[in-house]
Formats: C-alpha cells, sequence, structure tokens
C-alpha cells in the first residue's frame, strides 16, 4: 500500500505504520458498531420496559375505579334501594358491608356489560367498551375509557347515592310530625327506593308521551 501511495520502493517502516492505521481504524470501526448495537439494544430494551410499566399502571388505575370504586358504589345502591327497604326503619345503615357490597357490584357490572355487548341495553358506551375488549393489554387506551365511560357512570353513581339524603334531610324536618324522630329515620331508610321509584314513574311517563305521539303520528299519516 506504501509503496503504491508513494511512488518509492518498499519500505517496512511505511509497511507497518500504513497497516497499522489500517488496523487501528478496522478495529475502531467494529467497536463503534457494536456499542452502538448495544446502546440500541438497551435503549430499546428501555423503551418496552417503560411501555409497559406505563401499561400497567393504566390497568392498576382502571381496576381501582372500575374494579374497586364503581362496583362499592353499585353494591351499596343496591343494598339502599332494594334490601334497606325491607328491613326496619330502626337498624342501623353503618352495618353494610363494603366487601359483599363490592362483590354484588361486580356482578350487576358484568352484567350489565354482557347486556350492552349483547346489544340487549341500547347504550352509546357500547362502542368504548366493545374497542376495550377488543384491543387487549398492548393499544390499551385509558382516557376514553375514563371520559367516556368510567367518569359518566360514576358521577350519576354518585348523584344517584347523594341527592336522596339532600331531599330527605330538609322532608323529614320541614313536614310535622307527631314522632320526628321516627319520621326522620322513615325518610333516611326510604330515601333512595323513593327516588328510584319517582325517576322510574319518570321515565314510564316520558316513554308513554312518546309512544302515544308516535302513535298519533302514524294514525295521521295513514289518514
Amino acid at each position: 500500500v506504501s509503496t503504491q501511495s508513494t511512488g518509492s520502493q518498499p519500505n517496512d517502516t511505511d509497511a507497518f505504520i500504513v497497516g497499522f492505521l489500517i488496523h487501528l481504524t478496522i478495529i475502531k470501526l467494529v467497536v463503534n458498531a457494536r456499542t452502538t448495537i448495544h446502546n440500541y439494544a438497551i435503549s430499546s430494551a428501555f423503551k418496552i420496559l417503560i411501555s409497559w410499566i406505563l401499561i400497567a399502571f393504566k390497568f392498576f388505575i382502571a381496576f381501582l375505579i372500575c374494579g374497586v370504586l364503581i362496583p362499592i358504589l353499585v353494591g351499596i345502591l343496591f343494598e339502599l334501594i332494594f334490601l334497606s327497604p325491607l328491613r326496619s326503619p330502626s337498624s342501623d345503615l353503618s352495618t353494610i358491608n363494603p366487601y359483599s357490597s363490592c362483590v354484588t357490584g361486580l356482578l350487576i357490572c358484568r352484567l350489565w356489560v354482557q347486556l350492552v355487548l349483547w346489544r340487549a341495553i341500547d347504550n352509546p358506551m357500547r362502542e368504548i367498551i366493545e374497542r376495550f375488549t377488543q384491543n387487549g393489554f398492548t393499544d390499551f387506551e385509558l382516557l376514553p375509557l375514563l371520559t367516556q365511560v368510567v367518569i359518566p357512570i360514576t358521577l350519576k353513581l354518585i348523584a344517584l347515592f347523594i341527592i336522596p339524603f339532600v331531599i330527605a334531610y330538609p322532608v323529614s324536618y320541614i313536614v310535622p310530625s307527631s314522632n320526628e324522630e321516627l319520621f326522620k329515620e322513615i325518610c333516611i331508610h326510604y330515601a333512595h327506593s323513593m327516588f328510584v321509584g319517582v325517576l322510574i314513574l319518570l321515565h314510564i311517563v316520558k316513554a308513554s308521551k312518546m309512544f302515544i305521539k308516535q302513535l298519533h303520528d302514524t294514525v295521521r299519516d295513514h289518514r
């Protein structure tokens, strides 16, 4: 190489220097390539680890809300609406067991989700629930699930839990009664059942009005 580059006679010193530089360049290129590959592997593994940590965190938040908070609220409301009226008004509502309420709520939520997926219940949340069940772990989207399913349901459950108490307390003090303490206990005891009964009655009235209006429009169109 030295002879061809300089046009002179072969020289061992020049050949050694040029050969040493070539070998050094090759070694440096190999080391740099190995370091780059190693760093890329570490970076890729770190990115994979971070992504799985984020997925686990999202599932933990979703489980905490969907698997604990909402089922407990649903179970307590089921207890207050259907089971508590069967007891005497003097029974203490603080005896509600959160564990049994959570199990009951999980069963009710599971049944509701299946009915929505089977299209037995017409609900705008079906698309989000179907996407959540189909995407699996890697493509799990927490924000749409929270904003379009979890938060609306949680707000409705909290409102259904608080509003009957807010109405029952003023009524128990405003309405005169010979036994104020017993009347107060009765108002609070049956507040959720009566509130849900009123909501169901209003829904029936609204559905009846819509049915009568549609029937009237149908008869008018036939004429």
